[in-house]
C-alpha cells in the first residue's frame, strides 16, 4: 500500500483519500497493460492523472442527481461512478487499456 508521501514523490499531487488512491492503482494494474510495481515514478503521466481523477470520482456523493426544495425529494443515479471511471480511463489510458469484453469459446455441442 502506497502512502500519501509516495504519491507526492511520484508527482501525483492533491491526494487526500489514501484508500481511493490505492484503489486507483489497483484499477490500473487490473485493467491496463501498465506494469505497476513498488515505484509510482515509473507510471506514465496519463496513469498518474487517472489515479488523481479516480480519487475525485470515488469521493463523490452517493449518486444524488437532483433534489427538490428543502430536500423533500431526491433522484439517484445507479452505476454512474463505474461509467465515469471507464470514460475517464478511455480518455486518459486509451492505448494501455485492456478490453472490457471477454470472449469464452462455446463448448462443442455435437461430439
Amino acid at each position: 500500500m502506497f502512502t500519501i508521501e509516495d504519491f507526492e514523490n511520484a508527482g501525483i499531487e492533491g491526494i487526500t483519500d489514501i484508500l481511493s488512491a490505492n484503489a486507483g492503482v489497483e484499477w490500473v494494474k487490473e485493467n491496463t497493460t501498465i506494469e505497476v510495481d513498488d515505484d509510482l515514478d515509473v507510471l506514465p503521466i496519463c496513469a498518474k492523472l487517472f489515479i488523481r481523477k479516480f480519487t475525485e470520482i470515488g469521493g463523490k456523493s452517493s449518486g444524488v442527481t437532483s433534489e427538490s426544495i428543502s430536500g423533500l425529494s431526491q433522484s439517484f443515479a445507479v452505476g454512474q461512478d463505474n461509467s465515469l471511471i471507464w470514460d475517464l480511463a478511455h480518455n486518459l489510458l486509451g492505448k494501455y487499456l485492456k478490453s472490457r469484453f471477454y470472449f469464452r469459446p462455446m463448448p462443442k455441442r455435437w461430439d
